[in-house]
């Protein structure tokens, strides 16, 4: 009889912290306007992110190769926002895509790319010019 409860008490605590984690996901979400796919994805990202960088700070011994790697990781976490954030901004209602915002350079694919060549570029290209 020992052992159920024991078991028992386990699959409580496990059923209980998916609540937790739950919530905290759809509070994340829906205080950044995301749905809960995206949002959970975002939030993931972003807990992997912030445990690579502290791990990584402790081991890397150049702490400027780290920050710029650091911060296009970053922004390599919030595409999935940006998709959901332009599609939001495209669809005024469910179903519907207005087709002059649809096609908003800010948040397309191209200009995330850019944006992350430019973090590459500058932060590595800064570095490389100011040690010649």
């Amino acid at each position: 009889m020992r052992h159920q409860d024991t078991i028992n008490a386990w699959i409580m605590a496990v059923l209980a912290g998916l609540v937790v984690i739950g919530a905290a996901v759809a509070w994340f979400s829906d205080t950044l306007h995301l749905d809960w796919a995206t949002g959970a994805r975002l939030l993931m990202g972003l807990i992997l992110w912030g445990v690579a960088f502290w791990f990584l700070r402790q081991w890397v011994g150049d702490k400027g190769l780290l920050l710029t790697a650091a911060v296009a990781g970053l922004w390599l976490c919030l595409w999935p926002a940006l998709t959901s954030w332009k599609e939001q901004r495209s669809s005024p209602f469910p179903g519907y895509v207005d087709p002059e915002l649809s096609n908003s350079w800010l948040f397309s694919t191209s200009m995330k790319i850019e944006v992350l060549v430019a973090i590459l570029l500058l932060g590595y290209g800064i570095r490389f010019w100011r040690e010649r």
